[in-house]
């Protein structure tokens, strides 16, 4: 005889099946436009945002200014993407988009976002709302520094 599986196992194998045909799903959409993943936050973080420092965009990414090397390096041989250096701080890099960078990444970023948004029509409005609270809920219990458990 099994055991039941309780409520929160479940929600957390459904998200995960969620997740993965989300991502597989983005990768797709983004795929169209010739981007990956990282590429297109870069490119969508500077359209909204503006200029900034390679550091704050790290950050803003979560991940390390070395982890996006070959992703800015790649932009900037596409002609989207141009790096800014001062002669007293090696160090200190600003991105900023080129003219084609600014027209290509305005493009995409509503083209991704229209494609996204077709993902989850299925769902009523009020649903769509009513699971949003819920994960940003979650998200933020779970970043909060919830105890962890060993599995």
């Amino acid at each position: 005889m099994s055991e039941s599986v309780p409520p929160e196992v479940r929600l957390w194998t459904s998200l995960d099946r969620v997740h993965s045909i989300l991502s597989r799903q983005v990768h797709n959409i983004l795929a169209r436009h010739d981007l990956t993943r990282a590429q297109y936050g870069v490119l969508r973080r500077l359209w909204e945002q503006g200029p900034q420092p390679a550091n704050v965009l790290a950050d803003g990414m979560g991940v390390t200014p070395g982890n996006l090397t070959g992703v800015l390096d790649r932009l900037e041989q596409g002609g989207l993407l141009q790096r800014e250096r001062r002669d007293d701080d090696r160090r200190y890099v600003l991105l900023r988009l080129t003219g084609e960078g600014e027209r290509r990444a305005a493009a995409i970023v509503r083209g991704v976002r229209h494609d996204v948004t077709t993902l989850f029509t299925g769902l009523e409005e009020a649903e769509v709302s009513a699971l949003l609270g819920l994960l940003e809920r979650l998200e933020s219990q779970l970043t909060a520094g919830s105890p962890e458990v060993s599995a």
